[in-house]
């Protein structure tokens, strides 16, 4: 006999919100992905292959060898100090430890802020479409859910004035959006900041997929511009696995007790083991060194995705965006036929296929062999296609077809190609260089003298020295910040550019002499050491200077950032012991994540 087949039970009366209790549609999503043959694009897993079992197998070994008593006793409310501390130090604005509130994953955090903030009836503002956990979490308040106008920026502040009357918070996910993969504008932000204040609406920002950025990270969050009148959701699940059940609220002091007491109702306190493991986990940046390796495994598989809609996809009148980070990828179908449009590219592609409800997503944890190796096989269909091109140079608007003299290996012949690819600019490189980057045929050195690499031809002029061409590519063909025209900003870049050329250059050159082209027999322990030695305060310097800007002149790239960008490729490409440089590396893996890096900052050093 099945519990359903059971005879009713007498004497029980069910509250009225419990009629307002659904399964969760993402649970009953990923149920199907246990069926053989099946491939979901309908749930957001991460991967399994980003969870850092080493790390946390050593984290728990620590843990129940430091303290295994007090790790598996009863805990504070609040969470775990460390933990706390620890949160409060990676936000990227002022956060008091005191104003962090250890969860059960995110989705607590959610149910903790509907006990808090609504009514039965209460109007409560979504962004259109929304993540549909959340809704299910507001659900057993009975709030009233509004929709609010949305589009490829984000939020529509006019419909949003609009709609406030009544309503009791806004829920936005501005980065990287369930489900539509979207992410706010600046501007955007800026305005709806703006509107919220003008319009006294507390915030609710869920930001579980912040971190996932591909090429640049996302603008600040809602809660950096307006700390007293958000609150603020993050996650551990993402960044580290979704089997911890981890996350954390960041409230103002007025509405942090009532949470507290809310999660204290509902289950004392978040698991004290997982938080002690994860605020062991996280002690010496391991982040920032780990999260870019999820960030390069998403982008790839975000990569391999598109590649797949745009073969399978033909001829449906499919559409889809290209988000810049997260997990999720937004595809409508055409108008009147439903999901019918997926179920035949399921067909085509003889596969198993659950659609979701009026979407598709990409699922990070799980793409499907026979895609990964249909994307590789494009992929270098169109690198081959791109290779004959370049050996039948075309004409630029202006002018005849840049070319860069020098082999790639060479640092200061990636500096040129990668502001050639920056700007856009078709041109032909001529593979030459001896040893040491020197050219001795006599039709080179009537152009350069010098003999090194790089040059360049832009028609009848010739040009040497890496950074000299740098400027002058910029100069000519660029605009706004790449080459600025402000006297005084133009020379802090051109500081830049000379400092990594006579200084940072030099600092670090013994050690790819003696790592790259020396055998290992031959290596100088002392010459790698000394240059370790007189490298990494340089790179202290570089690392607080970023930490008071995205790139090295400012918001934007320019030309500062290239030769900055290929000397970091040339020193984190040596097989040493890097010390952490949180706001450095993450500044270079922006760099490194541009289209236009490819077959630059991702070759390895010979």
């Amino acid at each position: 006999m099945k519990l359903h087949d059971l005879p009713p039970a007498t004497g029980w009366t069910l509250a009225r919100r419990a009629e307002r209790m659904n399964p969760s549609v993402i649970r009953e999503i990923l149920k199907v992905t246990e069926r053989p043959g099946i491939i979901s694009f309908a749930g957001g897993l991460p991967s399994p292959r980003t969870f850092p079992v080493e790390a946390f197998a050593e984290a728990c070994r620590k843990v129940l060898a430091d303290d295994g008593h007090g790790a598996l006793q009863y805990a504070a409310s609040e969470g775990y100090r460390p933990l706390r501390e620890e949160v409060a130090r990676m936000l990227p604005w002022s956060v008091d430890p005191d104003q962090v509130l250890i969860t059960t994953g995110s989705q607590q955090g959610l149910d903790l802020v509907a006990k808090v903030l609504v009514d039965q009836g209460s109007r409560v503002l979504v962004e259109t479409p929304t993540y549909l956990g959340a809704l299910q979490a507001f659900a057993p308040m009975e709030p009233q859910v509004v929709g609010v106008a949305s589009d490829a920026e984000g939020i529509d502040v006019a419909d949003l004035a609009a709609r406030r009357e009544g309503a009791r918070h806004l829920y936005v996910l501005p980065n990287f959006q369930n489900p539509t993969g979207r992410t706010m504008s600046e501007a955007r932000r800026q305005a709806l900041v703006q509107t919220a204040r003008e319009l006294a609406l507390p915030l609710v920002e869920d930001n579980p997929y912040g971190d996932l950025w591909f090429d640049v990270p996302p603008p600040a969050p809602l809660a950096a511009r307006h700390p007293e009148g958000t609150i603020y959701l993050g996650s551990f699940s993402k960044v580290l696995a979704p089997g911890l059940r981890l996350g954390y609220v960041v409230a103002p002091a007025q509405v942090m007790p009532k949470l507290l007491q809310a999660k204290q109702a509902a289950d004392l306190h978040s698991p004290g083991f997982n938080q002690r493991m994860v605020a062991q986990v996280l002690q010496g940046g391991f982040l920032e060194r780990h999260v870019p390796t999820i960030r390069a495994l998403y982008k790839a598989q975000r990569d391999a995705m598109l590649a797949a809609l745009e073969h399978e996809m033909q001829g449906l009148g499919v559409t889809w965006n290209a988000p810049d980070g997260g997990m999720f990828l937004w595809a409508r179908l055409p108008a009147g036929n439903g999901c019918d449009h997926a179920a035949a590219a399921g067909r085509r592609a003889r596969r198993g296929l659950r659609a979701g409800q009026r979407l598709l997503r990409w699922r990070a944890g799980c793409a499907h062999p026979a895609t990964v190796i249909r994307h590789r096989q494009r992929g270098a269909d169109r690198s081959r296609r791109c290779g004959a091109r370049r050996r039948h140079p075309r004409t630029r608007a202006g002018g005849p077809m840049l070319k860069i003299w020098g082999r790639i290996s060479s640092i200061n012949v990636r500096k040129v190609v990668l502001t050639a690819q920056l700007l856009q600019l078709p041109f032909e490189r001529v593979d030459a260089g001896a040893a040491f980057g020197i050219v001795k045929a006599p039709d080179y050195l009537a152009r350069n003298p010098n003999a090194l690499v790089p040059m360049i031809e832009d028609g009848d002029f010739a040009l040497w020295e890496s950074n000299v061409i740098v400027r002058y590519l910029c100069a000519r063909h660029a605009s706004g910040d790449f080459c600025p025209q402000d006297l005084r900003e133009r020379f802090d870049a051109e500081r830049w550019m000379d400092w990594q050329q006579t200084t940072l250059n030099p600092a670090g050159r013994e050690a790819f002499i003696q790592l790259v082209r020396t055998p290992p027999e031959k290596r100088n322990a002392a010459a790698i050491a000394a240059s370790v030695a007189a490298t990494e305060p340089l790179l202290a310097m570089l690392d607080a200077h970023l930490g008071r800007r995205r790139f090295m002149g400012g918001d934007r790239i320019g030309m500062a950032d290239i030769p900055i960008a290929c000397e970091m490729h040339r020193w984190w490409g040596l097989p040493l012991e890097h010390p952490p440089h949180p706001h450095l590396q993450r500044w270079y893996e922006g760099m490194r994540g541009l289209p236009a890096a490819r077959g630059v900052l991702d070759l390895p050093l010979s």
